[in-house]
C-alpha cells in the first residue's frame, strides 16, 4: 500500500509546478492557490496486476512506474498480464495550495481523506475520483535557469518538476512549504495495444 501511494504521489506531485487555473485565494496564502483535473494516457509495460484488487503497475518508455487502480467499469482486465503493452486512460487531480500547513497538517503531514469529494462542481464530465490525500510538500532546489524545482514530500521522497509557469518561480523559495491535495488515480481504461 505504501508502495502504491508513494508512486501515485510521485506522479501526481509532478503536476504541481505546471500550468493550472488560479483559484481564488485566501488571506494566508503567499500566491493563489492552483487546481488541475488532467486526462492522462499513456503506453507501458505491465509489471504487476491484482485482478482481484483491480490494480496494475505499469512502466512507461522513461522507465517510470505508475500504479493504477482500474475503475470497475473498465471491461477485460483479466485478459491483461505481465509483461503485456498496455493503453491507459485515467483521470489525475490536483489542488496546490502555496501557504503554510496548518498545525494539525504539519503534525500529520500525509493523510488520507477517503470520504472527501473534490471539486465535484469542477470535476469534467467522465472524471472518476479514487483516494483523496493531503500531504504537505517542501521546496529543496530551485533551478530557474532551466525551470525546475525539487520538491521533498513527508516521507523524505524527492521530485523534480519542470515549471510551465515562469511567474511561479519570481518570488518561490527554498525551504518553502505548501499543501498538496490529489486523487489516487483511477483508469478508465486499460487495454492491451495491437
Amino acid at each position: 500500500m505504501k508502495k502504491r501511494y508513494m508512486l501515485l504521489a510521485s506522479i501526481i506531485m509532478a503536476l504541481l509546478f505546471t500550468g493550472c487555473q488560479s483559484l481564488t485565494g485566501t488571506q494566508t496564502e503567499r500566491r493563489p492557490a492552483r487546481e488541475k483535473w488532467s486526462m492522462l494516457t499513456i503506453e507501458a509495460k505491465v509489471e504487476a496486476i491484482d485482478l482481484q484488487e483491480r490494480i496494475v503497475t505499469l512502466r512507461t518508455p522513461a522507465g517510470n512506474l505508475v500504479t493504477l487502480k482500474v475503475d470497475n467499469n473498465a471491461k477485460r482486465l483479466n485478459e491483461i498480464k505481465r509483461g503485456d503493452i498496455v493503453t491507459a486512460k485515467y483521470w489525475t487531480y490536483l489542488l496546490a495550495e502555496y501557504r503554510n500547513p496548518t498545525p494539525e497538517e504539519e503534525k500529520d503531514p500525509l493523510v488520507v481523506l477517503a470520504d472527501a469529494d473534490i471539486a465535484s462542481a469542477e470535476r469534467p464530465p467522465g472524471a472518476k475520483a479514487g483516494i483523496v490525500v493531503r500531504a504537505v510538500v517542501t521546496v529543496e532546489v530551485i533551478d530557474r535557469d532551466r525551470k525546475l524545482v525539487t520538491i521533498k514530500g513527508p516521507r523524505g521522497k524527492y521530485v523534480t518538476l519542470p515549471v510551465e509557469d515562469e511567474s511561479l518561480l519570481k518570488d518561490l523559495k527554498v525551504g518553502e512549504t505548501g499543501v498538496v491535495t490529489y486523487v489516487e488515480a483511477l483508469a478508465l481504461s486499460v487495454e492491451k495495444t495491437k
